[in-house]
């Protein structure tokens, strides 16, 4: 997978000055990439299915566990890099459109399906005061897990669905 995103070209980036890193990373990207951050291909291919989360609602500092199924359902045995984001809802600040909280690898036969395991750590939910402060923030969180971002343009490029569910921060 892609560890950056490769921009169609640098006319339209920011500064190098400028660290509001504001329409840069896949973060902050306010156009389409050429090829977005976590981009990669298979010789197979993979579904995501039910996605669970050990709760829906969790309270400041406490980590999240959650579960996924991955399914190989291509003719070809392969691995899979799974991708873990978190979008945060309600927030009172500039957050990114979702942040990557976790990845995990698996192998899969032809028609395999494999349950895997993720934890999201409890600073993942924390957002940055414009003083600089991280602090935790009550409100909706969405979870995604996929090949790939969750936004429309991977999942059109790749041809894949990431799979989300929303928890609560109290």
């Amino acid at each position: 997978r892609l560890p950056v995103s490769f921009y169609h070209n640098e006319n339209n980036l920011p500064e190098f000055t400028d660290y509001s890193m504001e329409g840069r990373t896949y973060k902050f990207l306010r156009e389409d990439p050429l090829y977005p951050f976590g981009y990669g291909l298979s010789y197979t291919k993979f579904e995501y299915s039910d996605l669970e989360l050990e709760k829906e609602e969790f309270t400041p500092g406490e980590s999240l566990k959650g579960q996924v199924t991955v399914k190989n359902t291509g003719n070809m045995a392969g691995a899979e890099v799974i991708q873990i984001y978190v979008k945060d809802m309600e927030a009172s600040v500039r957050v990114p459109h979702h942040k990557l909280c976790g990845i995990e690898r698996a192998f899969l036969e032809v028609q395999e399906s494999k349950r895997i395991g993720f934890e999201i750590e409890p600073e993942i939910f924390q957002i940055i005061c414009p003083d600089g402060r991280k602090q935790y923030e009550a409100g909706e969180f969405q979870i995604f897990v996929g090949g790939n971002q969750p936004d429309e343009y991977s999942q059109k490029l790749m041809n894949r669905k990431t799979v989300s569910v929303k928890v609560t921060l109290k």
